[in-house]
């Protein structure tokens, strides 16, 4: 009886063996395979980035603009002292007036943007960031050269009470570089010649008063400022 069990069992056994060795191997060759793709899924890991993108278009009449200057400056902390802006990087705008623009986690104080453009007035602003990186919107429009030259005479006989005042309205809040619409008063015997910037193709009101002599008088001119052109104004008083 024993001589038919032993057999029996031992078979049993050998068989329970090759199961238990058949997982262990397969454990084995998982683990084989998962470890290496886990470490390559940490490293692998897509290093985030600044992203700085956006669109440039003309400020009056909305236009998309292509082959402005791009420039991206940083001001960041470096080995614990504050630094001055250096340049980040540059590129410029395609067909449709959009850029694109990438860099590394930074800690970064601001960033200052500048856009320029043969012909244009040239516009920089700051933005501070909330962390080391950033997905930045940046959509700008800038504004054709165009200037304005007052020349200001105070006409014989000249008086010390002789006064005239002007102002000028409608200039598009958008450009920053531009003239003010501040109230400018010149007294007595004062010839002068005033510069400023304008914004093409924009449409200005130019208002004046004169005190001449005890005679007010107030005068009003609407001018549609030229592109890439000087508009010169002469005013006596």
């Amino acid at each position: 009886m024993f001589r038919f069990v032993l057999p029996l069992l031992l078979c049993d056994m050998t068989k329970r063996l090759k199961t238990i060795d058949s997982r262990n191997i397969m454990k084995k060759s998982l683990l084989f395979f998962v470890f290496p793709v886990l470490i390559c899924m940490g490293a692998c890991k897509p290093e985030k980035k600044n992203i700085f993108h956006g669109t440039v278009s003309e400020l009056i009449t909305g236009v998309s603009l292509e082959d402005v200057q791009v420039t991206i400056e940083i001001n960041q902390v470096s080995s614990g002292m504050l630094s001055s802006y250096q340049v980040l990087g540059t590129t410029s705008t395609g067909s449709d007036g959009s850029f694109s623009f990438e860099s590394d986690a930074a800690q970064a104080l601001a960033y200052r943007f500048t856009f320029s453009k043969d012909g244009y007035h040239t516009y920089s602003f700051e933005i501070t960031p909330n962390d080391i990186t950033g997905d930045y919107q940046i959509d700008k429009a800038i504004a054709r050269e165009a200037f304005l030259q007052f020349m200001i005479y105070n006409v014989s006989p000249a008086y010390d009470e002789d006064i005239l005042r002007y102002r000028i309205q409608g200039i598009s809040p958008g450009c920053e570089t531009c003239c003010d619409n501040q109230l400018h008063s010149f007294y007595g015997a004062t010839d002068t010649i005033t510069f400023c910037l304008l914004a093409g193709y924009d449409t200005i009101t130019i208002e004046y008063m004169t005190y001449i002599n005890g005679s007010a008088n107030q005068f009003s001119e609407e001018i549609i400022v030229p592109a890439g052109d000087t508009v010169k104004k002469v005013m006596r008083y």
